[in-house]
């Protein structure tokens, strides 16, 4: 009852990790389900450490939401899969592409900064949404090697899908009912069906360009 509405849900979580931020963690109560919210680093590697069968996994509702928008991997698995996937990724964790990957959001920040600079003092900054919009550059330049500049284009369309799927994964989770199960038109209700396939679509597109490179 706290909370004015899913839309609004990230934003109370980050006021009450703040809050909440010498504890470590607090518990919330959402639509009847119990979830506790890590929001400091100390608790985060001491759960990290349990995170095994049986002790400390993702909730099936977590599980089902990332794995409906075709995100399946380590955000979403659990038990074996996990430890299983966990050594398959390790290569992309390592200290080069850390780095690469460090480097790109520099540049997003960079660009945030010149944005913001050349608003006039007396005018107000949507933080919030400028926040979202860089963090949807980010993750499309790091994941499709493609800038589409939706930090100063929020009428991008690959953009506008990102932020699609961001916002219904956190909507499908607190879900008493699995529409997206549905056949047909599951996906497809809540719109996310559309965003999803046409970021496929372009991820596709990105790895046959690389093979392509590769073949040559």
């Amino acid at each position: 009852h706290l909370i004015k509405g899913i839309p609004f849900l990230p934003q109370t979580i980050e006021e009450w990790s703040n809050d909440y931020m010498d504890a470590g963690c607090f518990q919330l109560d959402l639509i009847g389900t119990q979830y506790v919210v890590v929001c400091n680093e100390e608790r985060l590697q001491e759960i990290l450490k349990y995170r095994l069968p049986g002790k400390i996994e993702r909730s099936d509702e977590v599980v089902e939401s990332v794995d409906s928008i075709g995100a399946t991997g380590l955000f979403s698995a659990t038990a074996e899969t996990w430890k299983r996937e966990r050594k398959v990724v390790s290569a992309a964790l390592n200290h080069s592409s850390v780095c690469d990957a460090l480097g790109i959001f520099q540049q997003m920040v960079k660009k945030l900064i010149v944005k913001w600079k050349a608003v006039p003092i007396d005018k107000p900054i949507n933080v919030g949404r400028d926040l979202g919009h860089m963090a949807a550059d980010t993750i499309a330049r790091v994941a499709l090697d493609q800038d589409f500049d939706f930090l100063n284009d929020p009428h991008s369309q690959i953009g506008r899908d990102i932020q699609k799927i961001t916002n219904v994964i956190t909507g499908r989770a607190v879900s008493p009912l699995w529409y997206w199960r549905w056949p047909f038109i599951g996906q497809y209700l809540d719109g996310a069906g559309y965003a999803r396939d046409r970021i496929l679509k372009m991820m596709g597109e990105a790895v046959q360009k690389e093979e392509a490179k590769d073949n040559f």
